[in-house]
């Protein structure tokens, strides 16, 4: 990180303290409460097959194509597990498309 970018920083916990009297991580954890463990995830086109690591728990992924989930905003996959935990639904609706093509793929055959 450069200077400017923690100059920047201090700024806005300097805002914080002012606005809501948060001085310390601690006291900003403790505001924060459950909105810390919240991920917005997406569901966005993946083209590599490459092996990662799930970008909330760190174990390796199984990725799939031609959609995965990941974080909102980022490349960073998510593995099922953890998206199953934190959007269930949306895990439910990747499923359900993989379910569904892997149906007709097997129609198709027979």
């Amino acid at each position: 990180m450069d200077k400017l970018y923690l100059a920047s920083l201090l700024r806005d916990i300097e805002g914080l303290e002012e606005e809501f009297g948060i001085s310390t991580i601690a006291e900003l954890k403790k505001f924060l409460g459950d909105e810390l463990e919240k991920k917005t995830l997406v569901i966005m086109p993946n083209n590599t097959g490459a092996n990662c690591r799930c970008a909330i728990c760190g174990k390796r992924t199984q990725p799939r194509i031609p959609y995965e989930i990941f974080l909102c905003d980022t490349f960073d996959e998510v593995c099922s597990e953890c998206a199953k935990k934190y959007d269930t639904a949306l895990a439910e609706m990747l499923e359900f498309y993989y379910t569904k093509s892997e149906a007709e793929h097997a129609e198709g055959e027979g």
